[in-house]
């Protein structure tokens, strides 16, 4: 079914381009297709865990592009003030995306199997609780973006195993989300 688009005012005097949302039957194409009319109007893109890219991207676009948070430019969320400074910017500032791209490293099927064999690695468990703790800081993130109307991105692959984990979980159930399992290659020239 085709919709057309339409312009509707914001009360800060921008535009917001909308289609006739309740024309369409599929609601995943609907919330796609609200994410994009959303994007188109200049929105905020923060990114956590990740160098500036998606921003940078947003920026040469025409977007406002929000902080980027990553160990690259001096953001180390191993540290409870840095997480709560990166809390309070997306609280603040209210960035219309989030993405998340904790490391993801411990939750590969590779690494799990370092934590069953013989030599195993004496850190393992206490680097994994490490990198819970960080996915955890991104679920609160996301929830925060959920209850505000706002929207989020997690990065992590469909086999890593901390989309196992109890919090990931009832993030999955709960909320209303879009799942994409996309396979992403490389072309190097």
């Amino acid at each position: 079914m085709t919709s057309s688009w339409e312009t509707v005012a914001t009360d800060n005097g921008g535009t917001i381009y909308t289609t006739g949302i309740e024309e369409h039957k599929d609601v995943v194409q609907a919330k796609l297709m609200t994410i994009a009319a959303q994007i188109i109007s200049g929105v905020d893109v923060t990114e956590l865990y990740s160098p500036e890219r998606v921003v940078q991207v947003a920026r040469n676009m025409g977007l406002k592009g929000g902080l980027s948070f990553d160990l690259t430019n001096g953001w180390d969320f191993n540290l409870q003030t840095d997480r709560d400074a990166a809390w309070n910017y997306i609280v603040t500032n209210r960035p219309l995306m989030v993405i998340g791209s904790p490391m993801c490293t411990l939750f590969s099927q590779l690494q799990n199997l370092r934590k069953i064999s013989p030599e195993g690695d004496a850190n393992f468990e206490v680097r994994l609780e490490n990198a819970i703790m960080h996915l955890k800081f991104c679920i609160k993130v996301y929830r925060r973006q959920s209850s505000e109307g706002m929207y989020y991105l997690h990065e992590h692959p469909a086999t890593a195993t901390s989309w196992q984990v109890q919090e990931m979980q009832e993030l999955v159930q709960v909320l209303d989300a879009i799942f994409v399992n996309k396979v992403i290659s490389v072309h190097l020239d």
